[in-house]
């Protein structure tokens, strides 16, 4: 591919601009600055041609939940219909069953594959954000970024305080995602407060705090610049670029 082309490479995307803006799909090949993209299995739909420009193969966790969410929705309003076109149907459920296989496989491939990656940071959540954390350690994934977690770090019969410990002392950084939760957990608060003890003269920019809720942080994380996620429309891309951005520096 030249030019113009060289945007995104063959294989998963989603479309960002023009009419099938928001679709996931899987593109194929191109011709004269046009993609050929399949919005699901190949042999039960036909592509659709989007100028390749208009392309991202940087999915995230967030857009494969907004595209399901959005195809379930689009099926269920299509199907109250007495007479629904059957192909347009067709068309949704393949796009769905594609979007639901690359989230499936995004979660499994982390998981089974993250010792592989050097570079580490420890993402101290409440139980109650237990999702949300999974999903930025996902993504950090994709970006070659080992995240500590419990749920995958912690087995079964193992000391949980030991296993903390242990994940702290290898972690480049602390990423909090501080809520309400968070706040009232006494075993959150001692693990930025053990990170901040020992490492804030070695590791100066380690704490990356994320506000959750509408509550101000302790003075410690409050005077360090802080991401305020709130879960809306794109400002999860912009919380993973962030976060990337400040470990990789």
């Amino acid at each position: 591919m030249n030019g113009e082309e060289e945007i995104v490479e063959y294989g998963p995307v989603k479309i960002i601009k023009g009419k099938y803006k928001g679709a996931i799909g899987y593109f194929d090949y191109c011709e004269k600055g046009l993609a050929y993209v399949y919005l699901g299995n190949m042999a039960f739909v036909n592509d659709i041609a989007v100028p390749v420009k208009f392309l991202c193969d940087d999915i995230t966790i967030f857009d494969l939940k907004e595209r399901k969410r959005f195809l379930r929705q689009e099926l269920f309003e299509l199907q109250k219909e007495r007479d629904y076109n059957f192909w347009a149907l067709n068309n949704l459920h393949e796009e769905l069953h594609f979007v639901e296989d690359l989230l499936h496989n995004k979660y499994f491939d982390r998981y089974v594959n993250v010792r592989q990656l050097n570079k580490r940071v420890f993402i101290s959540h409440s139980s109650a954000d237990t999702q949300l954390a999974i999903d930025i350690a996902v993504d950090l994934g994709n970006e070659g970024i080992n995240a500590w977690l419990d749920k995958w770090d912690i087995k079964l019969g193992h000391s949980i305080p030991k296993e903390i410990s242990v994940g702290l002392e290898e972690s480049d950084a602390i990423i909090i995602l501080y809520s309400k939760n968070y706040k009232d957990s006494t075993y959150c608060n001692d693990e930025w407060e053990a990170f901040y003890t020992k490492f804030n003269k070695l590791k100066p920019n380690g704490i990356i705090p994320i506000l959750i809720d509408d509550i101000d942080p302790p003075t410690i994380i409050g005077a360090r610049k802080y991401f305020k996620y709130k879960n809306m429309f794109n400002e999860y891309d912009a919380l993973i670029y962030e976060i990337v951005r400040a470990l990789k520096g």
